[in-house]
């Protein structure tokens, strides 16, 4: 079971003239790594390099088979624009010399990286560190409720890519009815294509709509973890 508060805690009248709050009141299990076999070592604090990456989730093993994406187009849902010379300066720092990354600005993208450009630079360096010889197309829209689904459909024209990593989410509840459906339609064209598409669990894991309302649970969904 999960327990976890719901409101201000009430202080027995008999402890209120000794007891003048209470604070910190969390039972959240502590954070550990759910893969077997990784330490400390394999995940280490601050910044990761691809090496670090691979070894935390086995991806070395590929790499030592002679699998680093090669052949392979990747789509990017890129909710803002980026700066390419953040990307060239991760590629020279880590040694990669794969394939330039490739954009295609919908109709909504923004002229100038935005609040976002910091997601969209990680995402493009994770998929170059673990995949350096893909070739990456970014699709840059707008932030906003109604930008997924067009993004989605228009890879899904396209016909570039067999891969689509999404990072950008919400708490499901918080989410238009109309945009949702509109993204499930989107969706479920990319899987009809054959198009097998990756989205993150969310800042908060599964308890994205908890980070917005302390009283919802795991019923509430993360949308980018249904």
């Amino acid at each position: 079971h999960y327990h976890v508060p719901v409101g201000t805690p009430q202080i027995p009248s008999e402890l209120a003239g000794d007891v003048a709050s209470v604070v910190g009141l969390d039972t959240k299990p502590v954070l550990h790594s759910g893969l077997d076999g990784v330490s400390n070592r394999d995940v280490p604090n601050g910044a990761m390099t691809p090496v670090d990456i691979a070894r935390a989730y086995g991806i070395d093993q590929l790499w030592n088979a002679g699998l680093h994406g090669e052949g392979v187009s990747v789509g990017l849902v890129a909710l803002d624009a980026f700066t390419p010379s953040d990307v060239e300066r991760f590629d020279r720092r880590n040694g990669i010399s794969g394939p330039a990354v490739d954009v295609v600005r919908m109709p909504d993208a923004p002229d100038a990286p935005g609040d976002e450009t910091g997601e969209v630079a990680l995402d493009i360096q994770v998929l170059r560190g673990i995949a350096p010889s893909a070739q990456i197309v970014a699709y840059e829209a707008s932030t906003n409720f109604g930008s997924m689904a067009p993004v989605i459909g228009r890879i899904v024209a396209d016909g570039r890519v067999s891969i689509v990593s999404i990072s950008f989410g919400l708490c499901e509840k918080h989410y238009p009815n109309d945009a949702r459906q509109a993204d499930e339609q989107e969706l479920a064209a990319a899987y009809a294509a054959g198009i097998s598409v990756f989205v993150a669990s969310g800042d908060n894991g599964a308890y994205d709509c908890r980070n917005l309302q302390l009283s919802s649970g795991p019923q509430d969904r993360d949308l980018t973890a249904s």
